[in-house]
């Protein structure tokens, strides 16, 4: 919990260390087991006031737990009465922890709360009706927030009903200003719903199944400047796009497949032809599209061919696309995608899994690249470093050079001179510290990694 003052001094300080603990304001300040006297209630109420942001997790929430059962229900059930007037920010985790809390619950949500964030976990060990009652609180008192976020909901649960009278109420009650929203289940009611708030700015949502193509058309979501799509299957990704018309400043898609599902992206041009017909060409700064986690790669290819739909976005600043598939890229191809996002500060391609493959682009097109994009601060890619492309005795200053970039994620990159390479690096990158190098997929892994090692040896040399 943040407050605005230090604690109070003399014989109030051991109070309000006690009534206070569980909200772990200082760590490990104490327990207490008793409940506290209508004195010590008093005087806790005198430093409520300075309380604006509230973070209760795990122990603590049981700690509250024992304390609430200490209040009077006198107490508990005046309307009027908020515990912390003034409490701004309201993070709640795991709130399955205890069947009492509920009846506690409005004590936190005075009128001048703005960002509240709920995590369940699982529903799974809560009576329906406690999660019902739970939630029906926040959707008949909580119609100021410029933040709410929900997680924790899945298929079937029993939250998932009240979830969306929750989100109704949003729309249809006096909560007009709700600026950002992260629901971890969301479905066509739900959707139909949040497209007509109308200060909706950020959005991030799980979609457990597809959606209906109608959900984001007729002029829905017209103030959404950034949206994050998780789903466990591409095809449902697709669905939410395929007929949305978005001015969008930043687009994250997050698939976490499971193994009944099909290949991830064995089609990705279809994924990127929905982005580019969905999302206008002039607005969109920020694409990441990545995969968690697949048992393997996949049997698809990203080639020049796969990435034009995207070119169209022509203010395009930051790309990152971790997917487990093969890259196939050279020169020529790196320096159309330059040519099209000049503008470029983040361009990522497999850092995590490496291209499967002997990569296409050079030294050469490495300089080409930083040369049509001077802005660029991070750079992950592979190369072939075998190909050295000019003289090792480049230094900075003799060709284009990239002076933010401290390091550099070369992936399954392949390379036999790590003296030469070292050299050509410190001379495209004067900052450079360290080359992170990862081939996971790649069959001869053990082949490189000790050159790549090599390299940043003589890196951290030269730099002593």
């Amino acid at each position: 919990m943040s407050l605005d003052t230090s604690p109070p001094i003399g014989e109030h300080h051991h109070t309000y260390s006690r009534l206070l603990c569980f909200f772990d304001v200082k760590r490990k300040l104490g327990h207490f087991a008793d409940v506290p006297s209508t004195e010590e209630w008093a005087r806790f109420e005198s430093y409520t006031f300075r309380v604006r942001e509230i973070q209760l997790y795990d122990e603590d929430i049981e700690r509250l737990s024992h304390f609430m059962a200490g209040l009077s229900m006198e107490y508990l059930s005046r309307p009027s009465q908020h515990l912390f007037p003034n409490l701004q920010s309201l993070k709640w985790g795991s709130p399955e922890y205890t069947t009492q809390l509920p009846l506690a619950i409005p004590l936190f949500l005075p009128p001048s709360l703005r960002c509240l964030e709920l995590d369940f976990d699982s529903d799974d060990s809560m009576e329906p009706g406690e999660v019902q009652a739970m939630l029906s609180l926040f959707e008949y008192q909580c119609i100021m927030l410029t933040q709410l976020r929900i997680r924790g909901l899945y298929p079937g649960s029993s939250g998932c009903g009240r979830l969306a009278a929750v989100l109704r109420a949003l729309k249809s009650r006096s909560c007009q200003q709700l600026e950002i929203l992260d629901c971890s289940l969301v479905n066509d009611s739900i959707l139909s719903h949040l497209a007509q708030l109308p200060t909706l700015k950020d959005l991030s949502v799980e979609l457990p199944a597809p959606i209906s193509n109608t959900i984001a058309s007729n002029k829905g979501f017209a103030n959404l400047q950034t949206l994050r799509l998780e789903a466990w299957d591409i095809d449902i990704i697709i669905s939410f796009l395929w007929s949305t018309q978005l001015s969008l400043d930043c687009l994250q898609i997050y698939l976490s497949p499971t193994s009944e599902s099909k290949p991830l992206l064995s089609s990705p041009q279809q994924l990127f032809y929905c982005i580019s017909n969905g999302l206008c060409h002039s607005s969109l700064t920020q694409i990441v599209i990545e995969i968690w986690w697949h048992p393997e790669p996949i049997d698809a290819i990203l080639d020049i061919t796969t990435l034009r739909p995207l070119l169209l976005f022509s203010k395009l600043e930051h790309l990152r696309l971790n997917i487990v598939c093969s890259i196939d890229l050279n020169d020529e191809n790196l320096m159309e995608l330059a040519n099209a996002w000049p503008r470029l500060q983040t361009l990522v391609f497999n850092e995590k899994f490496g291209w499967q493959r002997t990569s296409g682009i050079t030294f050469q097109g490495l300089a080409s690249l930083l040369r049509v994009c001077p802005l660029l601060d991070t750079l992950a890619l592979s190369i072939d470093a075998t190909r050295l492309g000019f003289a090792s005795s480049t230094r900075p200053g003799e060709e284009f050079c990239n002076g933010k970039i401290t390091t550099i994620y070369l992936g399954d990159s392949i390379i036999d001179n790590p003296t030469a390479v070292a050299s050509i690096l410190q001379g495209l990158f004067p900052s450079l510290t360290a080359v992170a190098h990862c081939c996971a997929y790649r069959p001869d892994k053990t082949q490189y990694a000790p050159l790549w090692a090599e390299v940043n040896s003589h890196l951290a040399q030269t730099r002593k």
